[in-house]
């Protein structure tokens, strides 16, 4: 090799050297479209095939409690072993104050009657479908419950026994309440065993009836997939999960007033005593707030954060005390937050609970959590 060869090469290997050198501390990352190659060849006569535009973003998915850890520490109160099967509704009895318990399992479903005192169960009985929802009858001598397939049921208190349940719901009921003038107001898909066959392809109504004489006196329709639901006066809020937003309702005219973002992942709706809705939104830790109260359009507040891997789901409400009872499902926790001042909720109590605390109720000066899990229920003080 010549001289002059050899130092070509050299200069030419201290070169990249030196550029290797000058890339060692860079981050291998590209931006998009970066590094592409280029051509300054003519193009090609053909046409490029244009990029087929990106499809729509599916519509997000219902969001729902968290899988519990199983719990670690004790839970407060007392427990209650119900049975083997899965707790799907829990509300207390407006005749004498027990805890009302749904359990599923083994094909069949009973309603399970505890009392607050003793926490020994009282009574047990058959119930039809698997209830989803379940609320006091409007004469308050027993409750009425929703299966989405089945339809609506009913018991009378404290016996247990079955009874003439309201006639006229449309298919798919998912939520139940009761209008000021003690009807019957019923959230549905319109979907007869709504899951399976919105899984193939069967698209939601969602609707919300008011049942009179058995009979839909009123409906407003439109609301996607309605799955929880929370009264105020003269105004409703149905949780569309198929959106994700609140429809807000007037009850006097069945119209809609208005809709409202109602967050990642949200799963329930409470409206407390000054006129403030929370929405649970599990999926992002938080509780969102909007005030009613003002007139004109709902104000937003300040979420309250709970954290996201609390994943927040059973919620209830106590207008005496002004405290919202929230069962945190990724941590089994049960937490009250007093919501007396809208700008500054605190948390006033925070009590361990048994695995998998979905559902809450609350009855005189006890709280009752229940688990589809294990089929337990606890008994705390309020």
């Amino acid at each position: 090799m010549s001289a002059r060869r050899a130092a070509a090469l050299t200069a030419s290997s201290l070169a990249l050297a030196a550029l290797l050198g000058a890339c060692a501390d860079t981050p291998l990352v590209v931006a998009p479209g970066a590094g592409a190659p280029t051509s300054s060849a003519a193009p090609s006569a053909a046409p490029s095939t244009p990029a087929p535009a990106p499809a729509p973003p599916p519509p997000p998915a219902t969001a729902g409690p968290a899988t519990s850890p199983e719990a670690s520490t004790t839970p407060d109160g007392r427990v209650v072993d119900l049975s083997d099967g899965a707790a799907t509704t829990l509300t207390v009895s407006p005749v004498d104050q027990r805890a009302v318990v749904t359990v599923v399992g083994g094909g069949a479903a009973a309603a399970v009657q505890v009392n607050p005192d003793t926490a020994a169960v009282a009574t047990r009985s058959a119930v039809t479908g698997s209830p989803r929802a379940a609320v006091p009858a409007t004469d308050r001598s027993g409750l009425v419950l929703a299966d989405p397939s089945a339809g609506l049921s009913a018991i009378a208190l404290p016996s247990g026994s079955s009874t003439d349940a309201p006639q006229g719901a449309p298919a798919g009921v998912q939520a139940l309440g009761v209008d000021p003038s003690g009807n019957l107001l019923v959230a549905a898909t319109g979907v007869v065993g709504d899951a399976r066959r919105e899984a193939a392809g069967v698209v939601a109504n969602g609707t919300l009836s008011l049942l009179r004489d058995n009979r839909v006196a009123a409906q407003v329709g439109g609301l996607g997939r309605p799955v929880a639901l929370a009264v105020a006066g003269e105004r409703a809020a149905v949780l569309d999960s198929e959106r994700n937003v609140v429809h807000l309702i007037d009850l006097s005219t069945m119209r809609e007033q208005s809709t409202l973002p109602a967050g990642d992942g949200p799963t329930g709706l409470t409206i407390d005593r000054h006129g403030r809705l929370l929405v649970t939104d599990t999926r992002a830790g938080v509780l969102r707030r909007y005030d009613l109260a003002q007139g004109g359009a709902p104000t937003p507040l300040a979420p309250i954060q709970l954290g996201a891997s609390s994943a927040p789901y059973g919620t209830a409400y106590d207008a005496t005390t002004d405290q919202l009872w929230v069962t945190l499902t990724g941590t089994n926790r049960l937490v009250a937050i007093d919501l007396s001042s809208a700008d500054a909720p605190r948390t006033v109590l925070d009590l361990a609970t048994i695995t998998q605390p979905d559902l809450v109720a609350l009855g005189q000066g006890r709280v009752y959590v229940a688990s589809p899990r294990t089929g337990q229920l606890q008994i705390t003080l309020a």
